[in-house]
């Protein structure tokens, strides 16, 4: 009896310890296989070049423009958007200067009030032109004959005496014409005055300008006939 009770006891405990080990046999977790997430592809936003500020700056106004005549310098007064000279008559504007300068044979008490390359005469009181100038019409001073020029500057030389640029030097702007001194280049006797055509034989015809010619001392420049008759011909002045 003893004998069959050790055996059940014995048996007993064999059959939990296999059904322990069973169960952690049946109860050994399976390893999971875990995929990585990949985060989406993102593409790349291409962003406009920047560009640099803009160090432009607007030119500044002529030096004589205006609104009110309060803008305007000593002796203009503002017409329209520009300054101008109050005297129109004996006075010049000039844009280097920025003033009013009187013109030759206006009335004057310091050289600096005279129009470029003249003075102020001190016995008669007038703008008159340096020595080797001659004035025009309009009261300005241009070169007279021999001097030095450069042959694209057009306004050197007194083209309202009948000069012109010849090879660095003011000459007489057609062979037609003689020089006298003081006086510029003149139409001689028998020759055509007036509003001509001149140029030197060696000149292309581009190169061909309208010049005022005037008759040499003791000479008049007879007219053609009609009414708007712009040139004529050299004769003996009578009285």
């Amino acid at each position: 009896m003893r004998k069959a009770a050790i055996y059940v006891f014995i048996l007993a405990i064999g059959l939990s310890s296999k059904s322990g080990t069973s169960a952690q046999l049946t109860s050994t977790p399976q390893p999971t296989t875990i995929t990585p997430t990949i985060p989406p592809t993102q593409t790349p936003t291409t962003r406009p070049p920047t560009m640099p500020p803009s160090t432009t700056t607007a030119p500044p106004p002529p030096w004589d423009s205006c609104q009110y005549n309060t803008t305007c310098p000593p002796g203009f007064y503002c017409s329209g958007t520009y300054c101008e000279c109050r005297d129109a008559v004996y006075t010049r504007k000039d844009p280097d200067l920025r003033s009013c300068q009187t013109i030759v044979s206006g009335s004057c008490y310091e050289d600096e009030e005279c129009v470029k390359d003249s003075f102020c005469d001190m016995f008669t009181q007038q703008c008159t032109c340096l020595p080797g100038y001659l004035p025009t019409p309009t009261g300005q001073c241009l070169a007279d004959f021999g001097a030095v020029c450069n042959v694209h500057d057009k306004l050197e030389c007194n083209a309202f005496a009948g000069l012109q640029c010849v090879e660095g030097r003011c000459a007489c702007a057609d062979s037609s014409l003689g020089y006298e001194l003081g006086n510029g280049c003149h139409a001689q006797a028998s020759r055509i005055c007036g509003k001509v055509l001149l140029s030197w034989e060696w000149y292309e015809g581009k190169d061909k300008e309208m010049y005022y010619v005037e008759c040499v001392r003791g000479l008049r420049c007879e007219m053609g006939e009609g009414q708007f008759a712009e040139r004529g011909v050299c004769v003996l002045e009578t009285r």
